[in-house]
């Protein structure tokens, strides 16, 4: 499901099931602490889906790219060093750990982050775009 796919085209890997399946060629197998799911968890997406791409991730909350991953990373750990103003993050769990309340605060301020980014929408098409969201985290939350 991709967020927003009426501002641009495109999706911005908000859920980590989302993230996850952006790692279809992952380098490290996942039986090693720098896996795909860990990476997802973390909040990060695979940039290049390609086989034979880099493997820089960015997190979809805070931007911020990291790559050439070793094995033995701990994408958490690693993600807290370099972005240490990252509001997902300082939260210190998975996505299926945080309360509504926090995810949904959350997803708030990732929106407005998003907005702002994104001036040069019209007003209109942001809360046409708050609304979409809305409706689909509603729907998340009511399976």
């Amino acid at each position: 499901m991709a967020i927003f796919s009426d501002i641009g085209g495109k999706g911005y890997n908000l859920f980590e099931q989302e993230r996850l399946a952006t790692f279809r060629y992952w380098k490290f197998s996942d039986d090693l602490p720098c896996n795909k799911f860990a990476l997802s968890a973390a909040g990060f997406y695979k940039c290049n889906t390609e086989k034979d791409g880099s493997d820089e991730c960015v997190c979809f909350y805070c931007g911020k790219a990291l790559g050439d991953w070793d094995a033995e990373d701990d994408p958490f750990k690693e993600h807290k060093a370099h972005s240490s103003k990252c509001k997902f993050i300082n939260l210190g769990r998975r996505e299926s750990e945080l309360k509504v309340k926090e995810f949904l605060d959350l997803v708030e301020s990732w929106c407005l982050n998003q907005m702002n980014k994104s001036m040069g929408i019209e007003a209109e098409e942001r809360s046409r775009a708050f609304n979409t969201l809305q409706g689909i985290i509603e729907a998340k939350f009511r399976k």
